[in-house]
């Protein structure tokens, strides 16, 4: 079958169930069932078998011809049953970095009381997953895809299909589950740090009164703030020190879009703001995130870092299906 004409029948069937929402429930009226290649032969093979019984009217022949037949219409009624009344709906999909191999999740429903074997899920040709099915239970299944760009991706009609338990009949049908990947810039490897400016950064400690918590000097770091000096022990002949204080919280840094230097694109700078946002992360620091157009405010912890991938994926990006 012409592939661009099978896409065109495909839109045509899947048109209606085009907005429905999750569970889908697959029912008579939406599964599709024809012979497969092995089927088309597997039927000229019983008719060849009958006009060879009726030329030499052989009993026996008809006898077979009658067996194999009905088993063929056993194995279609078995195979269309492969597949009624499953319920299906998206799983659970954790966020991944451009570049990495990523997972969907497909929860399905089996009512039934017997197990459903061979069942193949397709999205285009980009996920495939052959699985057996529970009796009367839920099974959630994983589907493996290749790395994907930036942004937000959609995977929403799926391609349901058995050819159990015979593979002479194929029955199929098509649900618009709506699995949604988001994915977030690659971090850049090797690239320089942020620029350590004043603008970028400063000492919590240094924002407030507490110097009764005042917790000893260190050698000074580039890029810490002129007010973190010791100037009195630098007076005295001792090297370039800073305080340090315990009671004002992290240190703060800004991330910024302009920081990430010149002849740049868009993908490298945000692999690089994503880089540093990992990087103050595992350092510690609170830090906030200046795109154009867009300001992620200070804070820190894991829903800071998923906040700034976040606005760093959908950077002049719309969603893909």
């Amino acid at each position: 079958m012409n592939w661009t004409w099978r896409s065109g029948f495909t839109r045509w069937v899947t048109r209606r169930y085009a907005n429905e929402t999750p569970p889908v429930v697959l029912t008579q009226r939406r599964i599709y069932i024809l012979p497969t290649k092995a089927g088309v032969l597997f039927g000229s093979t019983i008719l060849v078998m009958l006009l060879g019984s009726i030329n030499y009217n052989l009993s026996l022949g008809f006898i077979l011809v009658f067996l194999l037949g009905g088993m063929g219409i056993a194995a279609m009624l078995h195979t269309y049953r492969g597949l009624a009344q499953l319920s299906l709906r998206p799983g659970p999909v954790s966020p991944v970095f451009a570049g990495v191999p990523a997972h969907l999740t497909i929860a399905a429903q089996n009512p039934a009381r017997v197990a459903r074997f061979n069942v193949e899920f397709q999205f285009e040709q980009l996920a495939y997953a052959n699985v057996d099915l529970v009796a009367s239970g839920e099974t959630l299944f994983t589907v493996d895809l290749p790395p994907q760009r930036r942004g937000l991706q959609r995977f929403y009609r799926w391609r349901v299909s058995t050819t159990y338990p015979l593979g002479v009949f194929r029955a199929w049908s098509y649900a618009h589950l709506g699995n949604e990947l988001l994915v977030y810039p690659a971090p850049e490897r090797d690239g320089p740090p942020p620029p350590a400016h004043a603008s970028t950064w400063r000492e919590g400690a240094l924002a407030t009164t507490g110097q009764q918590d005042f917790s000893g000097l260190r050698r000074y770091q580039a890029g810490e703030s002129p007010r973190a000096i010791a100037w009195k022990a630098l007076a005295r002949g001792y090297p370039l020190l800073s305080k340090h204080f315990t009671d004002g919280g992290a240190p703060e840094r800004v991330l910024r879009w302009q920081d990430t230097g010149e002849g740049l694109g868009v993908e490298a700078r945000l692999s690089r703001l994503c880089r540093w946002v990992i990087d103050a992360e595992h350092a510690g620091l609170r830090f906030a995130l200046e795109l154009p157009n867009k300001r992620i405010e200070f804070g820190q912890g894991a829903e800071q870092v998923a906040r700034c991938l976040r606005a760093l994926a959908f950077h002049d990006a719309s969603p893909t299906s």
